[in-house]
């Protein structure tokens, strides 16, 4: 079983100090667009040493659908701006 740790660490300084590390740091979003009754998510990860960082997540309850795409690429950028 998997459990998972929180940890006091500033992924986002780790990589732009070290720009060595971005070729090799893996980001992925994930997205539910909550049709229906759910709430629209939002989720950035990376993967660095092995191991799986959340960097971002976000909820967006009942939002018109263009600023839940506003927000997607707000994350977006966040995410390649490191």
């Amino acid at each position: 079983m998997c459990s998972c740790q929180k940890r006091e660490l500033d992924i986002y300084s780790r990589i732009a100090n070290n720009p060595d590390m971005i070729p090799s740091t893996q980001f992925y979003l994930g997205i539910d667009a909550g049709f229906g009754s759910s709430k629209f998510a939002i989720v950035l990860i990376c993967v660095l040493d092995d191991k799986i960082f959340i960097l971002e997540t976000i909820e967006l309850d009942r939002q018109e659908f263009n600023y839940c795409i506003n927000k997607v690429l707000e994350v977006m950028m966040h995410g390649t701006a490191i």
